[in-house]
């Protein structure tokens, strides 16, 4: 027997064969062969194909069907190969077939301990981590993953505690084009629900609104421009909003002016007739997106948090912008300059005073580096 004779076989069965084939022993890699497709076989409830794909169920039956008739073949199959060497290739070929089976084979196991360490990583979870944690099940279970994590972010009551599983999701969508496909699949389906729109915010990402149809994305500006008006803080903890301020950053650039436009309005409007906790919020939410802003945007928002700094004395508004001083662009934070020193002062000046404060600071520390 030459070794070229397993070309075209999976490549579990042909290395598992190769030894004993080059020396001529046909019932040793058979055995070798059906010894390493059982051992690569999940133990206990396994996927053979997507559960949402068509048919699903049917081609699992037949699959489990062929595994179970190649037991009883393979239990023969030294002796078959022992009688008639010729026939040892279509028994190896058969175990090929199993093997490229089992190697999409998914461990309903192994999602469930994936999704589980998932939704309990915290929002700081490195990406290392998170590739770490994927590693722990194989590619062909990803989709499946995915679209538990889905519906995990996709409770009614998810909590900022999810931003971990948000993470692990959009680590997922955007490396696997399955798994972005299957995450789409689900995201349409909500955002086709007005009961479950607003929670669609908690897993969009541009992989997931490429694959949208165009009445489910036209309408994601004023879902995000919607949870972005009832988001707020408490102190520095984001109790409600925490999925639309990521979202609002990750999707900006995917945007239309128009859609922008929108979004934009709903943080101007919620900036000057807010509540203080609805102000922090939208001021944090400014301070991420001022990278990305241009135009009218950048004096839009810069426009409309002067005015909260300004007139509402809006103290907890300040405490955003001081923190993110340092890391604010230079012309916006010069644009927030003048557009506050423009406002007509009607009281306590204590957050217009501490911003000013924490901006020239940042500009001095920008030109002594």
């Amino acid at each position: 027997m030459h070794t070229e004779g397993l070309d075209g076989l999976h490549e579990l069965v042909r290395e598992a064969a190769r030894p004993h084939w080059v020396h001529g022993d046909a019932p040793a890699a058979v055995r070798a062969a059906w010894a390493a497709v059982a051992q690569a076989r999940p133990s206990g409830d396994a996927w053979f194909v997507h559960p949402g794909a068509p048919g699903a169920d049917q081609v699992q039956q037949g699959i489990e069907a062929l595994l179970a008739a190649t037991d009883t073949l393979a239990a023969a199959g030294p002796a078959v190969a022992q009688a008639s060497p010729e026939a040892t290739f279509e028994l190896l070929s058969a175990l090929s077939l199993c093997a490229r089976y089992v190697d999409q084979a998914v461990s309903a196991a192994q999602i469930d301990d994936v999704v589980g360490a998932s939704i309990a990583l915290p929002a700081t979870a490195s990406p290392a981590l998170i590739d770490r944690l994927l590693d722990q099940a194989p590619r062909a279970a990803w989709p499946m993953i995915t679209a538990h994590l889905v519906d995990a972010l996709a409770q009614p009551d998810v909590t900022a505690a999810a931003a971990g599983t948000r993470a692990v999701h959009l680590r997922l969508v955007e490396a696997d084009e399955a798994s972005a496909a299957a995450a789409a699949v689900r995201c349409q389906e909500l955002l086709a629900d007005p009961a479950s729109r607003r929670r669609a915010i908690a897993v969009l990402s541009p992989s997931i609104i490429d694959r949208l149809d165009a009445a489910e994305r036209v309408v994601i500006p004023a879902v995000l421009a919607l949870e972005l008006q009832d988001g707020w803080l408490e102190g520095t903890q984001v109790v409600r909003g925490w999925a639309a301020l990521d979202a609002a950053r990750l999707l900006w650039d995917d945007f239309m002016p128009a859609a922008r436009a929108q979004v934009v309005e709903a943080i101007g409007f919620g900036l000057q007739n807010g509540e203080p906790e609805l102000q922090a919020y939208l001021a944090r939410g400014v301070c991420g997106l001022a990278p990305l802003l241009v135009g009218r945007e950048s004096a839009d928002l810069t426009r409309g948090l002067a005015r909260a700094l300004v007139r509402r004395n809006a103290v907890d508004a300040a405490d955003q912008v001081v923190a993110a001083a340092p890391t604010l662009p230079e012309a916006f934070r010069e644009q927030l300059l003048a557009a506050m020193a423009v406002q007509q002062v009607s009281g306590p000046q204590d957050a217009a005073t501490a911003v000013r404060a924490a901006l020239g600071e940042a500009h001095a520390a920008a030109r002594a580096s």
